[in-house]
């Protein structure tokens, strides 16, 4: 709730107690949800805001060479970059190549999968990550591994809608990965 706002008290009140109320982080993300997938109110943003519709996939209102954020960059398609197995040591550089690749192209929007807690290199850049549990952790016995990250990562594709997968090795990103990243430019 915003200070200082113009709102007579007893709405203000009502607003903080709705705010407060059991379940209404929950209501609040559905709804943000339900008003991204809804081909009306997009319609409507791009109406109130002046945003350009996008051309040859890349939005208008998103350059390369500029911190990416705002209005367009949902538009981005979404990269999953899987750091399964990657050395503790290489996530901090390669989210850096990629942060680097990103503001260069304007070409995609990464997520992260990772197997090991090491959230700060990626949230730094304000990346969404996601984690899965390691072989070296598993300890199901009724389903395996394989099974289980098959799963995850259907779901995770699912969730962000992801058009690309780059597996990140052992030595960093390829030639290949640059290259898918980089979107031909």
């Amino acid at each position: 709730m915003v200070r200082g706002s113009t709102l007579p008290p007893g709405v203000r009140q009502a607003v903080a107690l709705l705010w407060r109320a059991p379940g209404s982080r929950t209501v609040r993300r559905r709804a943000v949800k339900a008003l991204r997938r809804n081909r009306t109110a997009r319609r409507l943003a791009q109406q109130i805001w002046a945003v350009r519709p996008a051309r040859r996939g890349v939005p208008v209102d998103v350059t390369a060479g500029t911190l990416l954020g705002g209005l367009g960059t949902e538009q981005l398609p979404v990269v999953l970059v899987v750091m399964i197995g990657t050395p503790a040591a290489l996530v901090e550089p390669v989210v850096e190549e990629v942060a680097e690749l990103q503001v260069l192209t304007a070409a995609f929007r990464p997520v992260f999968v990772l197997d090991s807690p090491a959230f700060g290199p990626v949230r730094r850049y304000g990346y969404p990550v996601e984690l899965v549990t390691g072989r070296v952790d598993w300890t199901d016995t009724a389903t395996t591994w394989e099974e289980y990250l098959g799963t995850r990562m259907a779901s995770i594709c699912r969730h962000f809608r992801s058009t690309g997968t780059v597996r990140v090795g052992p030595d960093g990103l390829d030639a290949v990965d640059r290259a898918l990243l980089g979107g031909g430019r």
